[in-house]
């Protein structure tokens, strides 16, 4: 099989990726606060949590090489920003190119194309969301990203390319809080993909889209995201009520009541309000709520809505 970011001779060409940039939040703050032997065990906690978010992405489901998959995830590391490609196969590339530019042709044929290519997307997203999850949950680290498709080169060191570009801006232009922001695109690409279903609800893009409207301070956001707190797997649904949820609201709650600094908690009551939505949306116990009727009121923060993407 070839490899995708190489050419016959071995130099380095740029490849249609699945580009995912994400930045560990509050580490400045933290860095600022702690002692020279806190920020060593804090290295030491990254490199492992990044090791183990390597290892985890290219194995899990099988995306170690395999036929659909031209090669496993390159994932790179800078201070507390995580940059992830993975190649397009080769079949899907003009149709993940003709959706995200809203020009994919009409027909049975292309809608069949766009489905499979769609489920292969989509189970690269939904690796992804489980290892955010994992991180968030495991290390009590908020993140915030986004996902692009787009041409990159990658290796063991380096990710290049306009997709990266295109994730990263996403990331700090479009994205205030701890979310990882996806294409708009795959909203017009749900709709297509939810007429292969009897129950529309059974596409894993209705599972894993989210979309969130609100203001901070004067200016109103509206982007699609990551539903990274959805039960990843119904066949660990007792694990995710029971242990996940509560740490999650655990890890939430505890941020809300030590952070003095005003915009790391407009994060912390960002992610609670993102809590309660999925709790209620899941038809969870009441009490697995995060207690925000006075904190709204007395935050800059208006949530208008909060909501799958679809």
């Amino acid at each position: 099989m070839a490899e995708p970011y190489h050419d016959a001779n071995g130099q380095p060409i740029m490849a249609e990726s699945i580009v995912i940039y994400i930045d560990a939040l509050a580490t400045k703050v933290y860095w600022e606060q702690e002692s020279d032997p806190t920020k060593l065990e804090f290295v030491r906690d990254w490199v492992r949590q990044f090791n183990e978010f390597r290892e985890n992405l290219a194995l899990y489901r099988g995306l170690n090489g395999g036929a659909a998959t031209p090669q496993s995830p390159m994932a790179v590391t800078f201070t507390d920003n995580v940059a992830v490609t993975i190649p397009l196969p080769p079949e899907h590339i003009a149709i993940l190119t003709a959706l995200a530019e809203h020009k994919l042709p009409a027909g049975l044929e292309a809608a069949n194309q766009a489905h499979e290519a769609l489920n292969w997307l989509m189970d690269m997203v939904f690796t992804l969301q489980i290892h955010i999850l994992r991180l968030v949950w495991g290390h009590s680290r908020l993140f915030r990203g986004a996902v692009r498709v787009g041409p990159v080169y990658a290796d063991d060191w380096t990710i290049i390319g306009d997709g990266l570009i295109d994730a990263v801006m996403g990331e700090e232009k479009g994205t205030v809080v701890p979310a990882i922001q996806l294409p708009e695109w795959m909203v017009q690409a749900y709709e297509l993909d939810a007429s292969f279903y009897k129950d529309h609800t059974d596409s894993s893009l209705y599972q894993t889209l989210g979309h969130t409207k609100f203001t901070a301070g004067e200016v109103d956001y509206s982007f699609v995201f990551l539903n990274y707190l959805t039960c990843p797997d119904h066949a660990e649904y007792a694990l995710w009520r029971d242990e996940v949820i509560p740490a999650h609201k655990d890890m939430v709650t505890k941020g809300l009541d030590t952070t003095n600094n005003s915009h790391v908690r407009f994060k912390f009551l960002w992610t609670a309000v993102y809590h309660n939505w999925v709790v209620a949306d899941n038809g969870l116990d009441e009490s697995l709520q995060i207690d925000l009727d006075d904190e709204l009121a007395a935050r800059s923060i208006i949530v208008q809505s909060l909501d799958k993407a679809t």
